[in-house]
């Protein structure tokens, strides 16, 4: 297996035409009073948490729908860099203003490739590199956004919704960071960020 990061710079992630939905913005926005909250972690201690969903759903013209709240800290503007574990059920996700239900546009993105592959043996060199990623989230890609600072609005929460293929309750791993207020985010740097490391080819 080689390392490819497969980059879709200033991109909104999956575009559908759900995403433009007045009535499942009401849906979605309503649904964010009990929706948990992705904590951040700080910079430089990367943390991951575990969320149950496509348990507690939107049902919305015959899809399902989960939602996490993020909130954005006062102060002056920060860079936000986001990320979660492709299980393969997620069809479409968005990050959208709770106050207006409108998505944001101008995000950076990283898919990065597994860590193991449960079909080969993990070569001694390779484990000495992996971060611990809780198992078995090691075996899926990983979406890493990035969001610049000038698209979000301080003190205010946002709305991390996905769409599921099928009604199976879906473990997914998460995390977020506020970087520091003037961060550029770039690409190629968006992995280390939240903790991933370099790896070579294989």
């Amino acid at each position: 297996m080689f390392l490819v990061l497969n980059i879709l710079a200033f991109v909104v992630c999956r575009p559908r035409a759900g995403a433009a939905d007045g009535e499942l913005a009401i849906a979605l926005r309503a649904a964010a009073a009990s929706a948990p909250l992705l904590e951040p972690f700080t910079v430089g201690d990367p943390q991951y948490h575990v969320f149950r969903l496509n348990a507690a759903v939107v049902n919305h013209r015959g899809s399902r729908y989960s939602v996490l709240r993020v909130r954005v800290p006062a102060g002056p503007r920060q860079p936000l860099v986001w990320m979660f574990s492709d299980i393969g059920a997620v069809e479409e996700y968005e990050f959208v203003r709770q106050l207006d239900g409108r998505p944001i546009r101008g995000n950076l993105r990283v898919i990065y490739p597994r860590m193991t592959d449960p079909d080969q043996e993990e070569d001694e060199s390779l484990a000495t590199r992996r971060l611990a990623l809780p198992h078995p989230w090691d075996n899926f890609e990983l979406h890493v956004v990035g969001i610049p600072e000038a698209l979000l609005h301080p003190d205010e929460e946002y709305l991390l919704w996905f769409r599921f293929a099928d009604a199976r309750p879906a473990d997914v791993l998460l995390a977020a960071v506020f970087l520091h207020s003037g961060t550029q985010l770039t690409e190629l740097a968006l992995p280390a960020i939240v903790g991933l490391p370099d790896l070579p080819p294989r």
